[in-house]
């Protein structure tokens, strides 16, 4: 096996996905990552772990709003 298969991603699943589809994923890997730096601010004590689930749940409210909208377009 080639050493570079490993260093670079190969750009998409490699199944048949719709545009549509696919900023569906993007979205859900927007919001796991933001998510993640609230979990580490919360962690590192720069937000109370209220205020990051707040954050969280606004988070989540915009995946769901963008995501209602993303499937009506299609």
């Amino acid at each position: 096996m080639d050493r570079n298969e490993f260093l670079f991603t190969m750009g998409t699943i490699p199944t048949e996905m719709t545009e549509t589809d696919e900023m569906l994923a993007q979205n859900i890997h927007r919001f796991a990552q933001s998510a993640s730096f609230i979990e580490a601010s919360m962690v590192g004590g720069k937000i109370t772990p209220s205020e990051a689930m707040a954050r969280v749940k606004d988070l989540y409210k915009t995946l769901k709003t963008n995501n209602k909208n993303l499937k009506k377009k299609s």
